[in-house]
């Protein structure tokens, strides 16, 4: 009998074999081509950055942005994502842009496009929202009257100063109050984290410390000769300040206790100019939103305080 069964499995074993070599060949093609369709891939972003490829008509090309805000490495004196100690703030806008610059070819502060692409993939994602859905609370099961994002640690409700981040599964790190990350929970606005396309976890994008962004394609543009401050809930898709800060969705009911949809608002110059670069995000000293930012003063970038950080991108 055992001399019979062990051709028969020597027979199974050969087939499996073969079927396993084309599957290979044919994971190695799709890799070869995702590799021509898309410059980086997320085995070549560095430690601790996340792979960002759902681009539009301002970034056309994937990148790779730091999952935590940038931590002074005291060994090298360089910028490092790492989810222990706190952000590196006092900094200025140039040095932020210098040293993200230091480390290494590829390497650069995050600019206002790029931003815009990581607000928006954020605000188009359910699990974002309190009410499980994206926008509205059509079809929740959870608090109809609550429909924004969570907006981190910033003034109104968070810790009042900076927080190291914490493991992934534990988005509230750092509060007394430390339960915030279920959606529907009275407590959710808190929450540090928002998901990326395909599961991936972004830290502080909201809140905890300002970050500061270079210009994109175009100089930011600092006001619209009408206001000094903005809800970005407001902004329409005519208003020459949407495209960039602004999102190309509205959500219902803004106003509910302040949250605004997790947007936030916008502080502006009350005339028409340009800057180099500006802040997004807010902080736990300010209001705060994925949207959230600040290009209200000339002398802006040159100010260093212990509230403004920053966000290195890599690509190759």
């Amino acid at each position: 009998m055992m001399i019979r069964i062990i051709p028969r499995l020597l027979i199974l074993l050969s087939f499996v074999f073969a079927f396993s070599c084309k599957n290979n060949q044919e994971i190695q093609q799709a890799v070869m081509d995702f590799s021509e369709e898309n410059p980086i891939k997320s085995s070549t972003c560095p430690k601790n950055y996340l792979l960002i490829n759902n681009l539009d008509d301002e970034v056309n090309e994937s990148f790779c942005v730091a999952k935590y805000e940038m931590k002074n490495d005291s060994s090298t004196g360089l910028p490092i994502s790492v989810k222990d100690g706190k952000p590196w703030v006092n900094i200025s806008f140039n040095e932020a842009v210098d040293k993200c610059r230091e480390l290494g070819t590829g390497y650069e502060l995050i600019n206002n496009d790029q931003w815009q692409v990581i607000a928006r993939l954020i605000a188009d994602i359910d699990e974002n929202w309190m009410t499980g859905k994206a926008y509205t609370n059509e079809g929740t099961i959870f608090n109809k009257n609550f429909v924004f994002i969570n907006s981190g640690n910033n003034k109104i409700y968070g810790e009042g100063k900076l927080l190291a981040a914490g493991a992934d599964i534990s988005p509230c790190f750092g509060y007394v109050r430390a339960f915030c990350s279920s959606q529907g929970s009275s407590n959710f606005y808190q929450k540090r984290t928002h998901t990326l396309p395909a599961g991936n976890i972004i830290w502080d994008f909201s809140g905890n410390a300002s970050e500061w962004v270079a210009a994109g394609n175009d100089e930011m543009i600092t006001g619209d000769n009408e206001i000094v401050s903005k809800m970005i809930y407001e902004l329409d898709s005519n208003d020459i300040l949407t495209a960039f800060y602004g999102n190309d969705e509205i959500c219902i009911r803004p106003n509910i206790r302040n949250h605004y949809c997790g947007f936030g608002k916008f502080f502006l110059e009350n005339e028409l100019s340009t800057m180099s670069g500006g802040l997004r995000g807010g902080s736990f000293a300010e209001d705060a939103g994925i949207f959230s930012g600040s290009v209200h003063s000339s002398s802006l970038l040159s100010n260093a305080t212990a509230w403004r950080g920053f966000r290195c991108v890599f690509t190759n």
